[in-house]
């Protein structure tokens, strides 16, 4: 009874205090789209593992830390090579001598047996090694188009241009994009507007 006392006397009136009991000022029902946590599948990473998939993919599938899903391969008493990932002057030297010549990362540490990511701090640690290999994979992604279009027309020497982006439309769009003076260089001559409807 104190408590009602109490609470009748913040308000004017019964009246007042009915109306906001009723008003807008109770609470919202809470919403039935809240989000529910669903335990993952762990056994199906756990068999990609098993099957030489890299922690490092795997935990990226998942959607979980590289920790956790070392932790959950111990409890299905996966083997997980423990290696530190520090990388010693030797492996450093090693290391920056395969990036120069532009190794894939995945494949340096591989080699190593070190982790992915030890190779890209080393990486970091050389800005302009960085770069080349920037370039390099340019050159590499080049010369590959341009391989492509070449035996295109060495195959098909009567070939139009429209012809030839429809035989091989990704390196001819490659190269229009990145190199457009290099593939008008391998292109045929282009047929003047006028003659385009002359029958031979």
């Amino acid at each position: 009874m104190q408590h009602f006392a109490f609470i009748f006397s913040l308000f004017d009136s019964w009246e007042h205090l009915k109306k906001f009991i009723v008003s807008e000022h109770t609470c919202d029902a809470l919403p039935n789209n809240q989000s529910v946590k669903v335990e993952l599948d762990w056994s199906y990473f756990i068999n990609q593992l098993i099957n030489g998939q890299s922690l490092r993919k795997v935990a990226a599938s998942a959607g979980v830390s590289i920790a956790t899903l070392k932790a959950r391969a111990i409890q299905y008493q996966v083997p997980i090579a423990t290696r530190p990932s520090k990388v010693f002057d030797k492996e450093r030297r090693i290391i920056w001598r395969k990036l120069l010549i532009g190794k894939p990362t995945e494949d340096i540490a591989t080699d190593l047996g070190i982790s992915q990511g030890a190779v890209e701090q080393v990486l970091k640690c050389y800005p302009e090694v960085k770069e080349l290999r920037a370039r390099i994979r340019y050159k590499a992604k080049r010369d590959e188009m341009l391989a492509v279009l070449e035996k295109c027309i060495r195959d098909n020497p009567s070939f139009t241009r429209n012809q030839i982006k429809q035989a091989e439309n990704a390196a001819y769009m490659w190269l229009f994009k990145h190199e457009k003076s290099l593939l008008n260089k391998v292109l045929p001559k282009a047929i003047l507007r006028q003659r385009r409807h002359i029958r031979t």
